[in-house]
């Protein structure tokens, strides 16, 4: 969730993890939002594997027509010399098929509305994993302190008396709400 926000917002965004963790899933959201955006994007890598994961996942159909995604592989000579063939393909493909206007708009005031559901809830959640550093924080203070009775632990004991208020308030951001802001396209579209 916070890859695909920041990919948007951002000029640049660092995708890091284990293996299996959905970093190459996620990469494909932020490469089909940029596109759907009309943004354009470079996806690098320290090796090649995780690349040609990504392009391998762009290469897909819809309703049994294969959809031309329109990308570039660069690395060695021979994902160069594929790039430049590939360059040929995507100038001379053509269709008959024209986007729907309509449905496109429609869609886009959908994802504007998630789009802003997921931001307030990226909100609280980042407020979340703020307050709750700082209680861990003050209490690695607060066990530091030879002496309990300092006026500085006092004051220190009264912040995070207050921010415990404060993390009850806000309500927690669970994975089903954000997935329920992704809606997948039916066959209709």
């Amino acid at each position: 969730m916070r890859v695909l926000y920041n990919a948007m917002k951002y000029p640049v965004t660092y995708v890091q993890g284990p293996p299996g963790t959905g970093k190459t899933q996620t990469i494909i959201n932020v490469a089909l939002n940029a596109f759907y955006n009309e943004k354009t994007m470079l996806i690098c890598s320290s090796n090649n594997k995780p690349v040609d994961g990504i392009v391998e996942k762009l290469k897909f159909e819809y309703r049994g027509e294969v959809v031309h995604f329109p990308y570039l592989r660069l690395g060695n000579f021979e994902d160069i010399k594929k790039a430049t063939l590939r360059i040929r393909e995507l100038y001379n493909f053509h269709t008959n098929k024209t986007p729907k206007d309509e449905l496109l708009d429609k869609i886009k005031l959908s994802n504007d509305d998630q789009n802003a559901r997921l931001l307030k809830l990226s909100k609280i959640q980042e407020k979340r994993v703020e307050i709750e550093n700082c209680l861990e924080s003050s209490k690695k203070l607060i066990d530091s302190f030879k002496d309990n009775s300092s006026k500085v632990i006092d004051v220190v004991k009264e912040q995070v008396q207050q921010l415990k208020n404060e993390l009850k308030e806000l309500p927690e951001v669970n994975n089903n709400e954000i997935t329920s802001l992704f809606i997948p396209l039916n066959e209709n579209y």
